[in-house]
Formats: structure tokens, C-alpha cells, sequence
């Protein structure tokens, strides 16, 4: 090793390991490459502790949505030989493909608020379909998941079929809804094109290609030895099949992801093979929603996240991998033509998978001190257009990512539902209509929804919605939309109670599950106890006799319950499951 990298990897390794103590992690493997050469591959800790097994390069993760970059490629290679065409309706490619939809063929979205007087405030026709272009970039307005048989061996095909009893959540290019079910339907396009079941395709097109040996759907028998035992806490546990294997399903290592980057930073090529055309992968790398008024921050490629390094304010091309108990990060600054992966074997190590991934990009610069590209190599420069966020909204209960906020009137005050109780805080006004939790705030929250004290908020009025952003530094984003104050009808207030699952999923269980009012609001209330500790809590908007719509924007935002009767029982249907009343409340 070069004494530069040496340098470098000692820098790096020590924030590694600071990182991995401060979080009592198990597991970590890295893989740092610099144009084509491969500076750095390492493991961290053990892969299997019970057995003393440590990781390493060749150590082999569920990487998650790291799948989708790969999955989205294959879709581009298809493309730039005309063979798909990614601005084509997706009924185009998979014939009969059905979902039920609230906004097509004409449709118009009439204001819930009274105020506005029943105004139209959006109306969406017939040459506004669901694409494969917005289904790469996370606008297609599909649900987020369906959550029933997601970690199962359920075909792509028997997912298509349940989808036909759902929802779209949003018209297309309303607003970046994060949706493992796109890429799912994109993965069935691929086979339905190529009459290639997907994971052969995969591996023929792009895993064989680029030489990554110990990649899979399916670890083979001979690389069982190489897998990562996953840990929830201190507790081994078991790995569980993926449904959505276009979107999450591949097993990788270090070694093998690098060669993939490697191919990313020489613009397609990887040892004398072309695997798509730079122009192809530089349309990949275009930021797709521009235009997208509530999206703010966030900058959505073809398979890839876009967004600025905190040196020199470059640009970052990234995409993580979360499954239940692995996380994973890829990220390239193509100007310096830089490239890490970061793997690891713990469900909490999401935000350290993170952290990690930027410090040691941050320390290759500082070793390598590379010089930038003078031309725009893969990724085109462009301007964060200043947001423009409407005139300041009223107050009112907003549902967002820390579940409801209560504001006052005049925004003076904000009620926070905690982990077992309410709190109130006073907002100190910050210029420009922001304001922010007064200073002892954090000491009194969970941990939790502590994070609430390092941002600013402000409500605004944007196309005819009432919304929440936080701002932390120069950074924007959507946190939540207003749950409007409504009435509840006769007939859903029968419906109250607690319901018990008749189709359980003993992989990713749904358990608790209560309709229930709080605030003259209906709410949808459970826990999956695999995913999170507390509670779920998700505000419901009315619909109609027998449909409501989860309330907000973003992922599994917008999605419908529907309740029905039959042989006098009454059930409700939520992201594939079914459940019966059991209780009255």
C-alpha cells in the first residue's frame, strides 16, 4: 500500500472503530476505490461473533436498496437500445397491469379544508400516466409497500395480483414517495421484456460482467460461510427472504460493490467491456424533479439520490440499503472520480452506515487531494433553486415523521405527542417566519423526538396544501402536512375498535391494530413489532363510505384502508392484510 493510503487508512479505520464503539456495533466492511484502483478494502469486527468469524472485504450483506441502482440499470441498458422506452406507460410493459386510482382518468382532488370553498385544487387527466422514468426517480405515486408477504418468497407475479385491490397514493410527479412496489413492478417489466425471469437477467447483464462473484439472490452453498450474521441489539437473528427482489433482494460484498462503482466512475466501462453507454449513465445521474414544487431538497436521479458533499459543495451520487437487520451505503463524488461502500450486520447502524460513508470520503480527499475534473464527468452541475414556501399557514395538528404536532393559532406554542404523554413547549419566531422549540425542550422529549430541537419549522400554504418544513443549516425539507378538521361520519364511528388479523405474516407480524379517535381525529393505530419498539399511529382522512387515505405526503403517505361487511362481520384491509373487528370500542 502506497504511504498516502496508508496514512489515509489509519485516519479512516480509527473513525471506523470510534464510530463502531460508540454504537456497539459487530460488523463493518468497507471498500474505498479511487478512479479504477481499489485503495482500500477492510472489515471491521466479526460477521459472526458467536463463531469469531471477522469480517472482511469478501463478507457478504443483505444490501437492500442498493438493488435499485443495479435494477435501474438494467432498465437503462434496455433503454438505450430502444428496446424499452422509459417515458412509456407502465401497462406498456406489463400488460394488464392494473391498481385502482382516485385521480384517473379525469379526476378532480377538491380542497378538504372549508375554508377554500369545495375549490378544484387539482385535476389530473389522462396524459399523466405512471411511467417507468417516474417510477426510477420515486414520482410515480405508487404505495410506498405492501407490507403483507414482504418477507416471504411470494412471486413478483402474486404481488401484481394483490396490487389490484389497491391504491395509488398521489397522482405522478406530485411529490418523491420513496416506493419498494415501483421497483418491484420495474424488476416484472424487466422479465416481461426480456421473457427472462429477473434475477437471471441480473446476473447475466451486470453481476457476471462486472465479475462480482459472491453476489446473489440467493447465496449459494458454497458462500454460506461468507454471510453476515445479521443483530437486533445483542441478539442474533435470523435472515428472512425478500419478496421485492428488484428492490431489495441482492446479497454483496465490498469487493464485489467496488467493481460495480468502478464501472460507475469509468462511465460505464469495466475492464475494456462497455455495460452502458456514458450518455446513458449521465442521464441516470440528471436530476428528474427540478420542478417538483414540494420535493425542496430532495434530488432524485434514475435509480439514484443527488445531492451536495459538505466540501466544496460538490456533488454526491448516493443510494443506502436498509433491510431488517443489515445496512449499507454506495456514494461517488464523480468530479474527483471517488467512490465507498460501506456494509453492515446491524439494524441500528443506519445513521453510523452514514456517517461513516462521509467521513471517509471526507478523509480521501484530504489525503488524496485529487483534482477536480474542468468538465462535468457523469454528474452536471445545476442550481438548488431557492424554495419558494408560500405565505405562512395557519396552526393546526400536522402529521409528520414525529408523529402529530399541534400548533397554536398563532404558532406560538407546540404540542408534541411523546412516548406515554402530551407536551407542550413555547416556539421562539426566527426570522422569516421560523421558529424553533424553546431552548430545555430536548431534556424533557424521548429520545426519539429529540431530534426536534436541532431544526427550525415553519408552516406554509403550497399548492393548496398546508405544510410543514424543517430546516436544518442550508438544507429544506417536506416534515408533514395539515390533517384537516372534519366531521365523522355516523357510519365510521361504528366501525371504532380494535381488530384482530385473519391473514397473519408470521415474518413481518402486524399486531394491536385499533381504529380509534383522539382529537376528533380517526386514526389507524398497530405495531410491527420486528420494525420499531412504539407504537404506529397514522391519521386518516375520509374518503367515502368504506375508504380513507392515510393523511401526509412521502412514503406511506397517501395509501388506503378500505372496511367492509360480510356475513355481518366487519373487516378492514390495510397494505395486504386483513383484519376483523373482535372489539367495539
Amino acid at each position: 500500500m502506497r504511504s498516502d493510503y496508508e496514512a489515509l487508512r489509519q485516519e479512516a479505520s480509527h473513525a471506523i472503530r470510534a464510530e463502531m464503539q460508540k454504537h456497539n456495533l459487530h460488523g463493518i466492511s468497507i471498500a474505498l476505490m479511487y478512479d479504477q484502483t481499489n485503495i482500500w478494502t477492510e472489515g471491521f469486527g466479526y460477521s459472526d461473533k458467536a463463531e469469531s468469524k471477522l469480517a472482511s472485504g469478501n463478507t457478504i450483506y443483505q444490501v437492500g436498496s442498493i438493488t435499485k441502482p443495479i435494477t435501474a440499470l438494467a432498465i437503462m441498458q434496455l433503454a438505450e437500445k430502444d428496446e424499452i422506452d422509459i417515458d412509456h406507460p407502465l401497462q406498456a410493459y406489463i400488460p394488464g397491469f392494473n391498481i385502482r386510482s382516485r385521480f384517473t382518468p379525469i379526476t378532480e382532488f377538491v380542497s378538504p379544508f372549508p375554508e377554500d370553498n369545495g375549490e378544484t385544487i387539482h385535476r389530473v387527466i389522462d396524459d399523466n400516466p405512471i411511467t417507468l422514468r417516474n417510477m426510477l426517480s420515486h414520482h410515480s405515486g405508487l404505495p410506498s409497500d405492501i407490507n403483507k408477504g414482504m418477507y416471504t418468497e411470494s412471486s413478483l407475479a402474486e404481488l401484481i395480483d394483490n396490487l389490484k385491490d389497491e391504491y395509488t397514493a398521489y397522482p405522478p410527479d406530485l411529490v418523491y414517495s420513496y416506493s419498494n412496489i415501483a421497483y418491484s413492478l420495474l424488476g416484472y417489466a424487466l422479465e416481461s421484456e426480456t421473457k427472462s425471469p429477473y434475477e437471471k437477467l441480473i446476473q447475466q447483464k451486470i453481476l457476471s460482467p462486472l465479475q462480482m462473484t459472491h453476489s446473489s439472490f440467493q447465496p449459494l452453498k458454497e458462500h454460506q460461510s461468507y454471510l453476515a450474521i445479521g443483530y437486533k441489539g445483542d441478539q442474533a437473528m435470523p435472515m428472512l427472504p425478500m419478496r421485492d427482489k428488484p428492490a431489495t433482494g441482492l446479497y454483496s460484498t465490498a469487493n464485489d460493490l467496488s467493481h460495480f462503482v468502478k464501472m460507475l466512475l469509468a462511465g460505464g466501462q469495466f475492464k475494456n467491456q462497455e455495460l452502458i453507454m456514458q450518455e446513458t449513465l449521465e442521464e441516470m445521474f440528471e436530476v428528474q424533479n427540478k420542478d417538483v414544487t414540494l420535493d425542496l431538497n430532495v434530488h432524485n436521479g434514475l435509480g439514484w439520490f443527488i445531492e451536495r458533499h459538505n466540501i466544496g459543495n460538490d456533488l454526491l451520487v448516493r443510494h443506502a440499503g436498509t433491510t431488517l437487520l443489515h445496512n449499507s451505503e454506495i456514494a461517488l463524488l464523480p468530479h474527483y472520480k471517488l467512490g465507498v461502500v460501506v456494509l453492515s450486520n446491524d439494524a441500528k447502524s443506519r445513521r453510523s452506515v452514514a456517517r461513516i460513508t462521509r467521513k471517509v470520503l471526507n478523509i480521501a480527499l484530504k489525503h488524496l487531494d485529487p483534482k477536480r475534473s474542468s468538465n462535468e464527468f457523469l454528474v452536471e452541475d445545476f442550481e438548488i433553486p431557492i424554495p419558494k414556501l408560500g405565505p405562512i399557514a395557519k396552526g393546526g395538528g400536522y402529521s409528520t415523521q414525529f408523529g402529530l404536532l399541534q400548533l397554536s393559532a398563532d404558532n406560538s406554542q407546540i404540542e408534541v405527542e411523546g412516548a406515554s404523554r402530551k407536551q407542550t413547549f413555547d416556539l421562539i419566531p426566527r426570522p422569516n417566519g421560523w421558529f424553533e422549540l424553546a431552548h430545555g425542550a430536548a431534556e424533557q422529549l424521548p429520545k426519539a423526538l429529540q431530534a426536534l430541537c436541532e431544526i427550525q419549522l415553519t408552516t406554509r400554504l403550497i399548492n393548496h396544501r398546508y405544510v410543514m418544513f424543517a430546516k436544518r443549516g442550508n438544507k429544506t425539507a417536506l416534515l408533514g402536512e395539515q390533517i384537516p378538521s372534519k366531521e365523522i361520519p355516523f357510519n365510521w364511528l361504528e366501525r371504532l375498535g380494535n381488530y384482530s388479523i385473519i391473514n397473519p405474516d408470521k415474518n413481518f407480524p402486524v399486531e394491536d391494530l385499533k381504529l380509534q379517535i383522539k382529537e376528533n381525529q380517526l386514526w389507524l393505530s398497530y405495531r410491527m413489532p420486528l420494525l420499531m419498539k412504539k407504537r404506529i399511529n397514522l391519521p386518516l382522512v375520509i374518503l367515502n363510505n368504506s375508504e380513507a387515505v392515510v393523511q401526509g405526503l412521502g412514503r406511506t403517505r397517501g395509501e388506503t384502508i378500505h372496511v367492509y361487511s360480510q356475513n355481518q362481520d366487519l373487516y378492514l384491509r390495510f397494505s395486504g392484510y386483513i383484519s376483523q373487528l373482535s372489539t367495539k370500542t
